[in-house]
């Protein structure tokens, strides 16, 4: 699964314009981040969201935690 290619995916942009369009100063950096999954953090992915955001793409986030069988809804 790479949460990043299957957003700009979505959106139908090209690596550069979503770098744009989240954020990035780079298109190295989306490029890396799409073949290094486990680069990718919570906050970053927050950040990215809020970005998208920002420039008028409809993006959310939200998270369920779970602790001790009790669900914990993140937004």
């Amino acid at each position: 699964m790479n949460i990043i290619k299957d957003i700009r995916t979505e959106l139908g942009m090209t690596q550069a314009a979503f770098a744009k369009a989240s954020g990035f100063n780079k298109v190295q950096q989306v490029s890396g981040l799409e073949n290094n999954v486990k680069g990718l953090g919570f906050f970053l992915l927050s950040k990215i969201v809020r970005h998208l955001a920002s420039n008028g793409i409809s993006a959310s986030l939200d998270v369920i935690l779970t602790v001790n069988q009790k669900k914990i809804r993140i937004h």
